[in-house]
């Protein structure tokens, strides 16, 4: 699953944990930001420890799913030549 998008939610205390677990993703000025322009894919590990992490609980994510696939059961008889 890849990482679609990333933002921070209200309530940003500026520790600088993310920007300092991922540099490549977050930026702190004044409160931290997320840097946009780049496929979060290559960091998803990163942004997952960083997330994980916040003490704030703020940084958020959405990972871009693949569909589910399903398959049907079919019976199948043989008939045998007599």
């Amino acid at each position: 699953m890849a990482i679609k998008k990333v933002w921070i939610e209200t309530g940003c205390t500026a520790c600088n944990l993310c920007e300092v677990i991922c540099p490549e993703v977050f930026e702190l000025t004044k409160l931290a930001t997320v840097l946009e322009g780049i496929n979060y894919s290559y960091y998803e590990g990163k942004i997952i420890e960083a997330t994980d992490g916040c003490p704030a609980e703020v940084i958020k994510y959405d990972k871009l799913v693949a569909p589910i696939l399903r398959f049907q059961k079919r019976k199948y008889s043989i008939k045998q030549n007599e």
